[in-house]
């Protein structure tokens, strides 16, 4: 009995979906802009601080908000720059005063740091302390949306907890401020 390979079912149902013009995927039909915003974070009693450019997409009739961000961190142990990407998912009603909870990950690339990190006693590091590097993070958070001007514009205030998926060391948390452009 011979048997018809694996890539020709593929290929005869790619072009059959190409065909019927399912392929013409039209985003406008399940998401709407919900603007893009700028984000300053903090966490003073870690010395680390950030800033993130946001762009967020409703689900058409949904709570479902998905942000994707970039960005700069600055960490004072190892004196770490990091260049940030990720993205996050919420879950956050359609209100002028909203609250949200959501997670998401991110990879954030080590620009700069200490070269030779090395435990100095005089200094306030533990022995099991690591050197900084490249990590993917998963990240949680929580907040409140305030929108105004007739929801054109909006201010949140969150906090995100945020867990370093290389150095179990590293796990991090912030407060942070946005301020953004609704559509």
């Amino acid at each position: 009995m011979n048997r018809v390979p694996r890539w020709v079912g593929c290929a005869a149902f790619l072009a059959l979906v190409w065909a019927t013009g399912a392929a013409a995927f039209d985003a406008e039909y399940y998401e709407i802009p919900a603007g893009m915003s700028f984000s300053v974070q903090a966490n003073p009693s870690d010395d680390l601080y950030g800033l993130l450019f946001e762009d967020a997409t409703w689900l058409r009739d949904t709570p479902l908000r998905g942000q994707l961000f970039f960005g700069a961190m600055h960490q004072a142990a190892g004196d770490a720059w990091y260049s940030l990407i990720g993205m996050t998912f919420r879950l956050m009603p359609h209100l002028p005063v909203a609250p949200f909870a959501g997670a998401g990950a991110s990879y954030n690339y080590l620009l700069s740091g200490e070269e030779d990190f090395e435990v100095n006693p005089e200094e306030d590091r533990d022995e099991g302390d690591s050197a900084p590097d490249s990590f993917w993070g998963g990240h949680a958070e929580a907040g409140l949306h305030f929108a105004f001007a007739g929801g054109a514009q909006f201010i949140e205030l969150y906090a995100r907890q945020t867990w370093n998926l290389e150095q179990d060391d590293r796990d991090f948390w912030l407060a942070g401020l946005s301020y953004g452009q609704g559509f």
